[in-house]
């Protein structure tokens, strides 16, 4: 990794710590809320400054500003009055266009092996497992942007993970393919549970912190040390 990747991965992991300590401080929800999109918009815009030299890995950047785009209606949003309820729902599609290039570049070189197949059935089990719980207690635009969501995270996530013995890219490399998607994956069910499922606010006082944003910048931040890691290629290259 390099001295830029470690400073990314300490100083968002600071960053993160602080972000879950002032919510459970109970600290002012807008001023966390820009606090949040302020830590999201500099991740984005490192990244752009620090990204690899790899066609793959230019391509990958753009799921930063979709990300961000996405923060707008499903964060930001809430600090401004009078924002319509139903719009918010509009910051799914920004982030399902985010995991479809994430998704893309994470299955360059895709070779099918029993170990991807176990995989695909454990993410197909989590996916199950949160439409079991979630749509009955949906309807309408939920219902479709939801579906898109899930299906691009997950496919994504299980991308991610696949990418570890694919051997396009660096043992290393994909580690943090595996780790973002992991944990956005992680973060996005978090965020259904904690839209849609009344129960969920049980677990967050039983954990004492915020599920989502423990995962969300971490897994953004493995997304950020993929684009700027100066040698992702693998064997495959010769």
């Amino acid at each position: 990794m390099t001295k830029f990747g470690r400073m990314l991965l300490v100083v968002y992991t600071v960053f993160t710590i602080i972000l879950i300590t002032m919510e459970a401080w109970g600290i002012n929800e807008d001023l966390i809320s820009y606090a949040r999109y302020a830590v999201m918009l500099s991740l984005c815009a490192l990244a752009y400054v620090g990204r690899g030299p790899t066609k793959a890995q230019r391509i990958l950047f753009w799921a930063f500003p979709m990300m961000v785009v996405g923060d707008f209606f499903l964060v930001y949003s809430y600090t401004l009055e009078g924002f319509p309820e139903v719009l918010r729902y509009f910051g799914f599609i920004p982030f399902s266009i985010a995991y479809i290039i994430i998704t893309k570049v994470y299955l360059a070189g895709f070779k099918f092996n029993k170990k991807i197949l176990i995989l695909a059935i454990i993410y197909g089990l989590f996916i199950g497992t949160l439409g079991i719980y979630i749509y009955p207690l949906i309807d309408g635009v939920e219902i479709v942007l939801g579906s898109v969501v899930a299906l691009t995270v997950t496919i994504m996530a299980w991308a991610g993970a696949s990418a570890l013995w694919n051997e396009f890219y660096k043992k290393r490399v994909a580690v943090m393919m595996a780790l973002s998607g992991l944990l956005m994956v992680i973060c996005d069910y978090g965020v259904a549970f904690d839209l849609f499922y009344p129960h969920f606010y049980l677990l967050r006082d039983a954990l004492v912190l915020n599920v989502v944003w423990l995962t969300y910048i971490p897994g953004w931040v493995m997304l950020a040390l993929v684009v700027i890691d100066r040698d992702i290629k693998g064997r495959v290259y010769g």
